[in-house]
């Protein structure tokens, strides 16, 4: 009994002496939102010289870019958001960051060039590790290119994707044929590429980076914000383990590229459904020697004409023919807030535990809210993990434009504060499916699915 008192007596003393240091601690964190507040105060232009009006148009903006984003973004105006006072140092060390690389940039004008001035601004976007939100997201004021669709706008004809392991040549035009399926190692020489690439795009953890990365090893401009003047020289890997590498210095737009015979080297035979019709950003069929009902989404569409054609095609089939559904959702980026609703549909015409979603690494935003619905009708969710940061899934876009340039940027106002919260590993923002299966070079070269493989080998008991 006495040893019983003397533990509380200590451990009420222990309360006692800490109560005021905690407390002490949460004060620091809720002036916390006052140091925030307090960064609007800070006119970056001060005490800034400048030596020419181009100068000073571009620091205008630069600090009116500045200004919207502290008032805007969610790690900065709302700090009720996030919960743990980790996360508060963090948003405050990044806000260091942030001013401190905008105030740099704005010294630096008159030694850039204007596409210079830009990567600066979207390298300082890429600071806040939120892949919603981009520097010039929007076309100019005047009918434009966006700052944004610029950087995309010439490739190199190579395309690569991320395969298990690393960054894969997986089409490209025929002169460069002997690259064709091999791991790229190198860009001019650089074997930190992604790290490059990423430090101007931004990630919200590593499967994001991986996406994005492979989206741009082909972008012209992008490969130029990092320093990767033409001609570009790309080292791969073979088998062997031996090194070669492959030099281009011609780029293409889009449209241009319908002109030019990209090859790929696979195997012949039908190609997976995942790859068929990739001009559409829905599309279905029922694979009727199988009895899967496959729904392909590569982007979420406005409006419901796309849910509502399925519905008539589902309305015209036999649900007995229906053995299992598929929703794929791999390298869909978002899109539109749809109806998700219809997925109770779904559920309904398939037997029990045959319904399933498939996601990878580029499945992002609106994707991961498809998933979770999904998931909460009892899908089993297949493929590889992805991720995002859920504090930044916004739904209500505020649209600024900076006075000068008329480059415009876009910041959410609203965020998905439900059950995602709980899906999503917070420490690295992850989201994992159930069922982990990589895809890699030999299933690209063979035309194979494993994600397939894996329902028919489910049906097949």
């Amino acid at each position: 009994m006495k040893k019983t008192f003397f533990i509380l007596t200590c451990l009420i003393l222990l309360l006692i002496f800490l109560i005021p240091s905690i407390l002490e601690e949460a004060n620091e964190y809720e002036q916390g939102e006052i140091i925030f507040t307090d960064w609007l105060s800070i006119n970056l232009l001060e005490d800034v010289v400048f030596e020419n009006e181009r100068h000073r148009q571009w620091a205008t903006d630069i600090n009116q870019f500045r200004n919207d984003v502290f008032a805007g973004h969610p790690r900065f105006f709302s700090t009720s958001v996030f919960t743990d006072i980790e996360q508060l140092e963090q948003n405050k060390e990044i806000g260091f960051r942030f001013n401190e690389s905008l105030a740099t940039l704005i010294n630096q004008v008159p030694e850039l060039t204007d596409f210079q001035v830009k990567v600066g601004l979207q390298s300082s976007a890429a600071m806040l590790d939120d892949n919603h939100f981009v520097f010039g997201s929007r076309t100019l004021t005047d009918g434009s290119f966006s700052f944004w669709e610029y950087l995309y706008k010439y490739e190199y004809p190579l395309y690569f994707r991320w395969l298990y392991d690393g960054f894969y040549l997986t089409n490209a035009y025929e002169k460069f044929e002997k690259a064709l399926n091999h791991k790229l190692v190198a860009i001019n020489g650089s074997y930190d590429f992604s790290e490059q690439i990423i430090s101007v795009l931004g990630a919200e953890n590593i499967y994001n980076a991986r996406n994005f990365t492979a989206d741009s090893l082909n972008a012209a401009n992008i490969l130029r914000a990092i320093g990767k003047e033409q001609p570009i020289v790309y080292t791969f890997v073979n088998d062997g383990g031996e090194f070669f590498s492959i030099s281009v210095d011609t780029y293409y737009t889009r449209e241009e590229r319908a002109s030019i015979n990209i090859i790929d080297n696979r195997a012949y035979g039908d190609l997976p459904k995942f790859y068929q019709n990739s001009h559409e950003s829905m599309w279905f069929t029922l694979i009727e020697d199988k009895g899967i009902l496959y729904i392909r989404v590569r982007r979420f569409p406005g409006g419901t004409g796309a849910w509502m054609e399925l519905r008539r095609f589902i309305a015209d089939i036999d649900k007995d023919d229906i053995k299992a559904t598929i929703v794929d959702v791999r390298n869909n980026l978002g899109g539109s807030p749809d109806k998700f609703s219809f997925y109770v549909a779904l559920k309904e015409i398939t037997p029990p535990d045959m319904l399933f979603n498939f996601i990878n690494e580029g499945s992002f935003s609106m994707s991961l809210h498809s998933a979770l619905q999904l998931e909460s009708l009892g899908a089993k969710v297949v493929g590889m993990p992805s991720g995002q940061n859920i504090n930044f899934f916004s739904s209500g876009i505020l649209l600024h434009t900076l006075y000068y340039s008329g480059y415009q940027f876009e910041l959410g106002q609203e965020f998905l504060n439900n059950q995602l919260r709980f899906r999503i590993e917070s420490e690295d923002n992850i989201f994992r499916p159930h069922v982990h299966i990589d895809y890699t070079i030999d299933d690209w070269i063979n035309n194979r699915d494993p994600l397939f493989e894996y329902v028919v080998s489910s049906l097949e008991g």
